[in-house]
């Protein structure tokens, strides 16, 4: 019998600081460990980041996504950290991806004008909410 497949949807607060150099080296750093994590767990996803916030989606067994989940809420790189979707799925939309990354660009921008306009509610960010935008940014990203 297959575990059932569940979807993570959270924001954050980036609490990173200092030079560009070393919030990159942090990112790269939270990409690396978040590969090789999930990779081992079973889990897919992506996260969207800049300056301001992270949104990130995480998929696969339940135990596994609270795990790092919870991980996440006392990782002091984060703050405010809001769930905003967490229920079972039919399938997987990163199902190739242990962490997809859409970085300081146009796209990771325009998420944050628009999440920081409504006020990060889950429902002023539209009918797909921030799972649709982070799809939506991250094949934009990849094209």
């Amino acid at each position: 019998m297959t575990a059932e497949l569940w979807r993570l949807v959270y924001i954050s607060r980036n609490d990173i600081t200092g030079p560009a150099a070393v919030v990159r080296a942090e990112i790269d750093g939270i990409l690396e460990t978040a590969r090789s994590r999930n990779a081992a767990l079973g889990v897919t996803g992506a996260l969207m980041f800049n300056t301001e916030r992270f949104a990130q989606v995480l998929e696969g067994e339940r135990t596994a996504v609270t795990t790092i989940y919870e991980a996440i809420q006392t990782d002091l790189r984060h703050s405010e950290v809001r769930l905003l979707t967490f229920e079972p799925v039919e399938e997987r939309a990163f199902p190739t991806w242990a962490m997809a990354y859409v970085g300081d660009n146009d796209s990771a921008a325009e998420f944050i004008d628009i999440a920081v306009s409504s006020g990060f509610d889950h429902d002023g960010l539209g009918d797909d909410g921030c799972f649709g935008l982070i799809r939506e940014h991250l094949a934009d990203s990849l094209s």
